[in-house]
C-alpha cells in the first residue's frame, strides 16, 4: 500500500506492508486484538526518511501439557524489514495483549536507538 501523509507541509510517500504469519490458529477475537495492537504501535514507527519497509509478525500459541482449553502461552516475534536495515524483537507471555505490547515496545526501542528519534540523546551542539 502507498500512503500519502503530510509532514511539515510536504507530501511524503510511504510504502509499507504488515504481514501476519500464524493467525490461523487464533480465534477471531484474538486476531482482532493482535491486529489492533500491532497497527497502533506500528503508527509510532513511521519515519520520514524510510519510505519503504515491511513489518512481519509471527504469532504462535503454545498449549500447556495437553490442556488445550486451560493454559495458553502466546509468543510473538516481530521483524521490521527495509532496504537499509533489518531489526527484530520477540516476546512471550500468558496474556495476549501484554505479549503484543512487549514485542512492539522492544521493536520501537530498537528503532529509536537506530534512528535517534528520541529527544533524550545529546545533540551535536550540546556542550558541558
Amino acid at each position: 500500500r502507498i500512503i500519502i501523509e503530510n509532514y511539515k507541509n510536504e507530501s511524503v510517500f510511504l510504502d509499507f506492508m504488515i504481514r501476519f504469519i500464524g493467525l490461523d490458529d487464533f480465534s477471531q477475537e484474538e486476531t482482532a486484538v493482535i491486529n489492533e495492537l500491532i497497527h497502533h504501535h506500528f503508527k509510532k514507527m513511521k519515519h520520514r526518511e524510510i519510505k519503504k519497509f515491511n513489518l512481519i509478525v509471527h504469532a504462535k500459541k503454545h498449549f500447556s501439557a495437553g490442556k488445550k482449553d486451560k493454559a495458553i502461552k502466546y509468543s510473538i516475534s516481530a521483524r521490521l524489514d527495509a532496504p537499509q536495515f533489518l531489526m527484530g524483537a520477540e516476546a512471550a507471555n500468558w496474556d495476549l495483549r501484554k505479549v503484543c505490547h512487549e514485542a512492539m515496545v522492544k521493536l520501537e526501542s530498537e528503532f529509536k536507538h537506530k534512528f535517534f528519534t528520541d529527544t533524550s540523546y545529546k545533540k551535536p551542539y550540546y556542550r558541558k
